[in-house]
């Protein structure tokens, strides 16, 4: 009863998720989400074809873990990110802030060589406010904000087949995403002080596909997903007039995965990974992102270890990553270094993935603008909530009747 109840309280949790934090998000989508777990997120962001562990990370649906045991996988990214900012006259302003995320949580479960699995992720999002004051030509004290909160989650219901050596799956997708801008400034004017916002709201399906190969040293995925139009409403409102509802659409394009991971030494492994989106198929002013990630880890064999300490796996990892949108006439670009490690529980299949990452979006050099992020990650992987029942019908000692005398 109590794994129910925590599943339940995890679920209920993905109600109150935060939106990344980015000084871009006035652009489009700066905060991407590729479906790796928390171990994948602390070593460069990569994993999408490693098989070689308990992958709770479902971007590639033929990720399949031929362990006949279920998974459940949540985690969280929290920290800080100091923006930065650049006029015209040269003048800098900086600014601090936290943020927390929930990227993924998720749940697959075995039936023979199939897996059937549910992956519900903060896909893309973006958030940043803004204030300044001022004064006006004829010496009013003014002050002005601007808020941008979008984001865009998934909802993924997977399932793969395992053949031999080789793995396949789709996924159905369900996007769900909301967009609101709001504009205040604040001139003593009391209720005549002028406030706009417009909202959006979006939704639509769509499918990935994937396969991966997997070898004694090595395996290979690939994965591609089909673009969306997501249709809703915008609605825009100021002071004293509410528009009313029109449809509104959002394009995502097709992207695109390719995933290896290798086993060049004993306890030693190294991932690779590729990424492309289409954005220039959907806009005109956009351009295809790209993201790269490479990284390393050591994984001792636990059986062979004396000590918890000695048990302990460690990873790390650098991702760049091409924005879809120009800034200042000029591309943003984005890098990430990422270390972690895994603390082994008490069942086999039960583990703690902690790490961190720090990452650099943007330049002022070129863009004017800048993000620099510290960001710790916390992962959870196990309960085997669908797993075999405990076996107790073992021979048991059947207790003798005792024989009464009379005194």
């Amino acid at each position: 009863m109590k794994r129910y109840i925590v599943v339940m309280a995890l679920i209920a949790a993905l109600c109150t998720l935060n939106a990344g934090n980015s000084i871009f998000s006035y652009e489009g989508f700066p905060v991407r989400f590729y479906g790796n777990d928390i171990y994948g997120l602390s070593m460069g962001d990569t994993g999408s074809a490693d098989l070689y562990r308990f992958n709770s990370g479902l971007g590639n649906p033929a990720l399949h873990n031929a362990s006949q045991r279920s998974i459940l996988a949540t985690g969280m990214i929290f920290g800080y990110t100091r923006y930065q900012s650049e006029d015209s006259g040269g003048n800098k302003n900086s600014f601090m802030d936290n943020s927390l995320d929930l990227p993924h949580f998720s749940l697959s479960f075995p039936i023979k060589n199939h897996r059937l699995g549910f992956q519900f992720n903060s896909y893309a999002s973006g958030l940043v406010k803004n204030q300044r004051s001022f004064l006006t030509a004829d010496s009013l004290q003014v002050k002005e904000i601007q808020k941008m909160d979008r984001y865009l989650y998934r909802g993924d219901l997977v399932y793969s087949v395992k053949l031999g050596s080789y793995s396949f799956g789709v996924a159905g997708n369900y996007y769900l995403g909301h967009e609101s801008r709001e504009f205040y400034q604040d001139g003593g004017f009391g209720f005549y002080n002028t406030q706009e916002e417009l909202s959006r709201s979006f939704k639509n399906p769509s499918f990935t596909v994937g396969a991966i190969a997997q070898y004694p040293w090595a395996s290979v995925g690939i994965n591609y997903g089909m673009g969306a139009k997501l249709k809703g409403k915008s609605q825009r409102k100021s002071l004293d007039t509410t528009d009313l509802e029109e449809d509104y659409e959002l394009e995502l394009p097709h992207e695109a995965g390719l995933g290896v991971t290798l086993l060049p030494f004993n306890e030693h492994k190294l991932n690779v990974e590729a990424r492309w989106e289409g954005w220039s198929q959907v806009d005109t002013n956009n351009k295809d992102a790209i993201k790269l990630g490479l990284g390393w880890a050591y994984e001792p064999q636990a059986e062979t270890r004396d000590s918890y300490w000695k048990k302990m796996s460690w990873r790390g990892g650098v991702s760049w990553r091409t924005l879809p949108f120009q800034v200042a006439g000029a591309d943003v670009n984005e890098i990430g270094f990422s270390l972690g490690s895994s603390f082994p529980l008490k069942r086999d299949i039960n583990r703690l993935d902690v790490g961190i990452i720090a990452l650099q979006r943007g330049s002022l050099a070129q863009n004017k603008l800048s993000d620099t992020s510290i960001m710790m990650v916390l992962g959870f992987t196990g309960f085997d909530i669908i797993g075999k029942a405990s076996d107790r019908t073992a021979p048991r000692e059947i207790p003798i009747k005792e024989e009464l005398t009379e005194w």
